[in-house]
């Protein structure tokens, strides 16, 4: 919203900061000079653990400034930006822009002292960098209680002028809506309703009240139906942003275009891009790692299994992945060979309703497996699944072809996300649960999935296994 007033502020700030850490370098190398006088006056009586700080030689501070003046500038906003500070919905949030700031200090001063190892640049400016990081850090906190004090540009209500287009009644989102552009300085000109509204009035209302931008309140199936009015903003330049409730079964909807096409992209989940690379990521890694650690395990297990029946070691099955693609899931062996064949003369013993198969004393378990099932260990084969990009080591549970063909039209948003080796499912007492508790599981962790839900959910694991609760 007020994109263009936005953009302005928030270039502003980042000059701020980047005048900020230059203050924050030169009161450092001033600092340091004061020291290294004192120094010199008191050397004599100084321990010699205490370290050295002599005064600069003839030139040096004006080499050193040539590259350590725009190090500092650079890093600071660029480190700031990265984490978020600039986003203009943190703007209000002092108490986590406080936190950006004492971490974005951090990494920079890391980062510009792990430069200065790298190519062993000569000279005080590792100390020199590491006092400029704590001053650049005050500075930037008082320019944060300067900026909350004087509020900028909250008194200025007359700057921005902003035209409201309704459909129906106010909502809840539209109100929050409004009381930020209220924060940004607008100053709501006129409110008209869509349902009865012509271009003519429309075009007038925007002439006579010299509207800086239009917020368009409007359901996402009424968007196009209002289109020639929606547009005529932007055939007086004037920006218009369009707000519609996350309805209708969405909740993740955005708007791009490419070679003269509008793309509506609609999802139900809400999944922030960059955690899900972390996801993938962290997979790879911890199942490549568990699998070399846990090697002489899997042999021992091997072993036991083979000598306890006969048959193979792993045990395959075809089950159902992301979207409903198939693959091949490993598993060590904890029952018969010929378990599959049995699987029928026990379906009339079954222990839970709907398209699941469960039995508490599976006659077809055999005593290894029974000890592999209650700590989980028969699961640990499905790390390769996890490094294949097949499954994750958190995820829904992992469905047979056959119980995703009994799934109603709602439960196959659980295939939205990989499977995974455990989830909220298995901490949740997965061997007590009725068919419809699973369900409602996997879908509440599709719906509200984060990295740290996942983070939960492995401690949980861990804690569920040393107890020995699996089945």
């Amino acid at each position: 919203m007020l994109y263009a007033r936005q953009y302005s502020y928030l270039r502003l700030m980042m000059w701020c900061d980047a005048f900020c850490a230059a203050l924050g370098l030169a009161l450092a190398y001033a600092l340091r000079h004061v020291l290294s006088i004192w120094y010199s006056a008191n050397m004599s009586g100084l321990p010699d653990w205490f370290p050295s700080m002599l005064p600069y030689e003839e030139g040096f501070l004006f080499r050193e400034i040539l590259w350590t003046l725009p190090a500092v500038m650079l890093t600071w906003p660029l480190v700031l930006g990265h984490l978020g500070l600039y986003d203009p919905e943190k703007q209000q949030d002092h108490k986590a822009r406080r936190a950006l700031l004492l971490q974005g200090s951090l990494i920079s001063t890391v980062t510009l002292v792990t430069l200065i190892f790298v190519f062993k640049l000569e000279g005080a400016a590792r100390t020199v960098i590491i006092g400029t990081g704590f001053l650049t850090a005050g500075l930037l906190e008082l320019k944060e209680l300067f900026l909350k004090k004087h509020r900028i540009f909250s008194e200025r209500q007359d700057d921005f002028h902003l035209l409201i287009l309704r459909k129906g009644d106010e909502s809840e989102g539209e109100r929050k809506a409004l009381e930020r552009y209220g924060e940004w300085g607008a100053r709501q000109v006129c409110v008209l309703s869509l349902d009865n509204l012509d271009e003519e009035t429309l075009n007038k209302a925007l002439i006579e009240g010299k509207v800086d931008e239009i917020a368009c309140f409007c359901p996402l199936e009424d968007l196009f139906r209002f289109w020639p009015l929606i547009e005529a903003g932007g055939r007086m330049g004037l920006q218009t942003v369009c707000y519609f409730p996350g309805g209708k079964g969405f909740e993740r909807i955005s708007v791009s275009e490419k070679n003269g096409l509008c793309a509506v992209s609609l999802n139900k989940n809400s999944i922030d891009l960059g955690a899900l690379t972390l996801k993938l990521l962290a997979d790879k890694i911890l199942a490549l790692l568990m699998l070399v650690v846990l090697s002489p395990l899997f042999l021992i297990i091997a072993i036991l299994v083979k000598q306890n029946s006969p048959g193979p070691v792993f045990w395959r099955q075809v089950r159902v992945g992301r979207n409903g693609h198939l693959f091949t899931m490993y598993k060590f062996r904890s029952m018969v060979a010929d378990a599959e064949e049995r699987k029928e003369e026990l379906l009339g013993k079954n222990e839970v309703d709907g398209w699941a198969f469960k039995m508490e004393k599976d006659p077809r378990v055999t005593t290894v497996g029974r000890f592999l099932r209650r700590y989980s260990l028969d699961e640990l084969p499905q790390l390769w699944n996890v490094l294949l990009s097949d499954m994750s080591l958190v995820g829904p549970r992992p469905s047979l072809p056959e119980e995703v063909e009994r799934f109603a039209p709602g439960e196959r948003r659980r295939l939205s996300m990989k499977p995974g080796m455990t989830g909220l499912w298995q901490v949740s007492g997965r061997h007590t649960l009725p068919i419809e508790r699973w369900i409602q599981l996997d879908l509440e962790y599709v719906d509200n999935w984060n990295i740290w839900l996942d983070c939960r959910i492995l401690f949980m694991t861990i804690a569920a296994v040393f107890r020995g609760e699996g089945r």
